[in-house]
């Protein structure tokens, strides 16, 4: 659950006399730091309002187009807007650069386990920080068009808690779910009323029983008690918070004037400053009779020249009687640098301020400062940077004087000047403006004019040189943005080409600047307030889906800000990614997904690219990603006709058969192999006994080797024909595997191995 502001500035307060007891050191008198804050605010207040305060007025008379002051009574009084024409071209520019796609911010991983985590961090910013909690766009467009106008744009962005306290209605609950529903730390009970329970039913009585004489008495029965009800209202206490993303006035910030930037050391106090009522201060938990004291003192900043010009009328709200509530009082919350603890260390700490004299309500440590400031044409070593009326200023001051002296011109040359004798004509008739009018004369020749040509035409070159200035210094024109169809078609396609490339140069260098010292440094800081303040999950809808974001889960990321400017139009960022899917359509098609050079998941983010060009934010609408995609079942097999049924039950006889038969061959072909080998086995046998025979009858050597040499080649021979037989025998086995020749049994080749008698075996030669 978050703490309130009380309960932060107490454990605060703790913490600090914690630190500065074990450090031995002696903190700042509260009325010593109250002075020091004080005056480190005024020398500020009195920077903003007396040096940049008008220069920033100065500034946005020229965007509006007010006079300068030097006009006369029958000239022409004519005002040039080349400020405001110029920050017309460069607006839709910047804000298609950061809003034109579904995502202003991404956030990168630091290693392969933070990739999901990021994915989801720089959804919920976009979507729910930029979109649903603040207005993203109107803010950030306020902060630009500041920063072009005025020279900076100042953003705030901060963690603001959230408490609502709703009434719930409870009727009939026993003590045991009244007991439960009390139990929540976040429910308090406003009223309270119980009752019997009226459908209570009472059991009947048990009869006596009997009790034998001299035996224990049993014991008497207690009345049953009847369960009351309660019916109860409660206060539920919902505390919540959200990050919310503030385009400031620039008058109501300020900043020291030795100040460099918002970084480390960069600056000794920078702070905002604002009018609040009494209502919402006392909101803010601080005391009514104090805040009602510090109202209506007159101060420096209801002065400030930009804040008159911005609303010349407000003043005068201060005299209405509005009631006490409703009067003003000045509130300055400053982030300043000081030594409180007495430690010789500067610190930075926060101090809330009230009242013409800055009265200290509280003050805090802080480790940031919740400002970001933005500048297109950022000065080197300054918190300030230039402005598009800095550099126009001066085009536009001497194109309203050629316009003056040109219509002036013209003017005399419809009007000119006329000459009269004194006392011979009707002045009253020769002053007139009326067409066709008739002037009276008492003699002819009486009236002439002083005929005097044009020569407002010769300027014309004049303000074309000069707009040729102004577009240099800017980039911006309407050949460059594609809004003079004269001159598009009085140039070729290269060179128009040239003019936007030059004009997007420039543009971009802007937007880069306004990038990486505003938007990336802002966006850590909203990474920071998330992982620090939301100290319970949130559920939001991220890509269509319903998750729990949790930022105490996020670990460290980069932050990058997405800056499409540079790559030419849109029509031709469309043309480059057509051409680039049209490729990788290619490869998948030829090399399929399991190519090394592209995956589906690449192609999809090529059209999720088109898509967004295509002015359409929501991709998820139009392309799945194929990480979470899921490929549906396959679909159940279609159910056989009976003719089918038929044919597989013959197919399936037919392969039994066949598998069957193919069994009995390789049986067949086991016991063929088996009563081979005891053939030979039997064949040795007797052959070597013969042999044996034959050589002790007839006292001679056989050489037995010729003798197996004839058995081998016969016994082939009947092998190669017995095969034969039995393919012409049996055609219906042809499926089945092949009998090797070596393997055929011996008794069915024939006769068999002839056997020799003594008188005809063939002699050892």
């Amino acid at each position: 659950m978050s703490l309130t502001d009380a309960e932060i500035r107490q454990q605060t307060a703790e913490l600090e006399a914690e630190q500065i007891e074990l450090a031995g050191d002696e903190p700042m008198d509260e009325v010593e730091l109250e002075s020091l804050v004080a005056g480190l605010i005024e020398d500020a207040q009195d920077y903003i309002d007396q040096t940049e305060a008008l220069d920033r007025n100065q500034a946005n008379d020229y965007y509006q187009g007010r006079p300068f002051g030097n006009e006369e009574d029958g000239r022409s009084q004519v005002v040039d807007r080349s400020v405001r024409d110029t920050v017309a071209l460069m607006m839709p520019q910047i804000m298609r650069t950061f809003f034109g796609s579904e995502k202003v911010v991404e956030f990168q991983p630091r290693g392969p386990e933070d990739v999901a985590v990021c994915e989801q961090a720089t959804d919920f910013v976009n979507q729910v920080v930029l979109n649903q909690d603040n207005e993203g766009f109107s803010t950030f467009y306020n902060i630009f068009r500041d920063a072009l106008v005025k020279r900076i744009g100042v953003a705030k962005v901060d963690w603001v808690s959230r408490e609502e306290v709703e009434h719930e209605e409870y009727t009939g609950l026993d003590d045991q779910s009244l007991q439960a529903l009390m139990s929540d730390p976040d429910i308090e009970g406003s009223s309270l009323e119980s009752y019997p329970d009226p459908d209570f039913v009472p059991p009947p009585p048990q009869p006596p029983q009997q009790v034998s004489p001299g035996g224990p008495q049993p014991a008497p029965q207690p009345d049953m008690e009847v369960p009351m009800l309660h019916d109860v209202v409660i206060r539920r206490l919902k505390i919540d918070g959200k990050i919310t993303i503030e385009a400031l006035p620039p008058e109501e910030f300020i900043i020291d004037r030795r100040a460099k930037g918002l970084g480390e050391d960069e600056f000794t106090i920078c702070g905002h400053r604002r009018y609040l009522t009494v209502s919402e201060l006392v909101s803010m938990g601080y005391d009514y009779d104090e805040m009602l004291e510090l109202a209506g003192d007159e101060d420096a900043f209801g002065t400030n020249t930009e804040l008159l010009s911005r609303n010349p009328l407000g003043n005068y709200a201060d005299h209405l009687d509005a009631g006490e509530a409703n009067k003003r009082v000045l509130y300055v919350e400053a982030y300043a640098k000081v030594d409180f603890g007495g430690s010789g260390i500067a610190s930075l700490r926060r101090f809330c301020c009230a009242g013409s004299h800055f009265k200290l309500l509280h003050h805090s440590p802080v480790n940031s400062v919740p400002f970001q400031i933005y500048s297109g044409y950022k000065e080197p070593h300054l918190w300030k940077g230039s402005s598009v009326a800095d550099l126009t200023s001066d085009i536009q001051k001497i194109k309203s004087s050629v316009l003056r002296n040109t219509l002036d011109s013209l003017a005399k040359s419809i009007h000119p000047d006329s000459w009269f004798v004194e006392g011979q004509v009707s002045v009253d008739d020769l002053s007139s403006n009326r067409v066709g009018k008739i002037i009276r004369t008492r003699a002819p020749g009486m009236v002439g004019e002083l005929n005097k040509s044009f020569n407002g035409k010769e300027a014309f070159p004049m303000l074309q040189y000069l707009d040729e200035i102004k577009e240099s210094r800017t980039g911006m024109s309407k050949a460059s943005m594609g809004l003079d169809p004269s001159a598009l078609q009085s140039s070729t396609k290269a060179a128009v080409s040239a003019t936007v490339a030059a004009s997007a140069a420039q543009l971009e260098l802007l937007c880069r600047v306004f990038a990486e010292t505003g938007m990336k440094p802002l966006f850590k800081k909203i990474l920071k307030l998330l992982h620090t303040h939301q100290d319970k999950a949130r559920m939001v809808r991220l890509r269509n889906e319903w998750v729990q974001v949790d930022p105490q889960t996020w670990n460290q990321m980069d932050v990058s800000v997405n800056v499409a400017l540079g790559l030419g139009t849109n029509e031709e960022r469309m043309g480059m990614l057509a051409g680039l899917a049209a490729k990788q359509e290619q490869i998948l098609e030829k090399q399929g997904p399991d190519n090394p050079l592209v995956t589906f998941q690449q192609y999809r983010h090529t059209l999720a690219k088109m898509t967004e060009l295509s002015g359409y934010k929501d991709v998820q609408s139009f392309w799945t990603d194929p990480a979470t995609y899921q490929a549906p079942p396959p679909p159940p097999p279609p159910e056989d006709t009976p003719d089918e049924i038929f044919a597989k039950a013959n197919a399936a006889k037919a392969t039994a058969d066949i598998t069957r038969d193919q069994e009995k061959l390789k049986l067949d072909r086991e016991k063929m192999i088996r009563e081979d080998d005891l053939n030979r086995d039997k064949l040795d046998a007797d052959l070597s006994m013969k042999k044996d025979e034959l050589e002790s009858k007839y006292q001679t050597t056989i050489d037995q080797t010729e003798i197996r040499g004839q058995i081998e080649k016969d016994r082939e021979q009947i092998k190669l024909e017995q095969m034969q037989q039995q393919q012409q025998a049996q055609p219906q086995q042809a499926q089945a595997p092949e009998m090797p020749p070596q393997d055929m049994n011996p008794e069915q080749m024939g006769p068999g191995i002839p056997d020799f008698p003594p008188d005809q075996m063939p002699m050892p030669s």
